[in-house]
């Protein structure tokens, strides 16, 4: 018996040619559906370092908090206390901070964010000023890769955006 070809659960798929893509590697399903991140949600320690990351030194706009009860966060994450959130926004980006004074950072030191900016050189320099390492590690061909960490350990890269200008 032939396996069946599983379908994808998206409702609005792109106007392509299936025939020029092939499907997702390992499986019979065909990404054809139109997807996009809605927010990136991480945690810090406190607001006040949160601000100082996602809007003095990213430049993003904040947005709002709100808190999540205790109730709400034990069935979503299994943690048994409200959850105060604070939220950023740029253009084309949207940061979801869980404010946890009780956040220690995961040993897994491979996870990351990676933004794409229109100035790369300018963010390195809000970096500098506002006395955050950045970790600039030299390519072959002469540029660099850039990552940076905030004040709770979340690590992001750094790379410019392309077709900008």
């Amino acid at each position: 018996m032939k396996p069946r070809k599983k379908r994808s659960s998206c409702t609005t798929p792109l106007k392509t040619n299936r025939s020029d893509r092939p499907p997702v590697p390992g499986s019979q399903i065909w990404c054809d559906c139109l997807m996009q991140i809605q927010h990136v949600a991480l945690t810090c320690r406190s607001e006040s370092d949160s601000d100082r990351f996602y809007r003095d030194v990213l430049g993003l706009e904040k947005v709002g908090t709100k808190t999540v009860p205790a109730e709400l966060s034990h069935r979503i994450f299994q943690v048994h206390r409200p959850l105060r959130i604070v939220n950023y926004r740029g253009p084309q980006i949207h940061f979801e901070i869980f404010v946890d004074d009780r956040f220690r950072p995961p040993a897994d030191p491979v996870t990351h964010v990676c933004l794409a900016v229109a100035d790369p050189e300018d963010l390195v320099g809000n970096c500098r000023d506002a006395s955050i390492p950045v970790n600039r590690i030299p390519r072959d061909d002469g540029t660099f890769m850039t990552f940076i960490r905030d004040v709770d350990g979340n690590l992001f890269e750094i790379k410019p955006l392309e077709n900008h200008g």
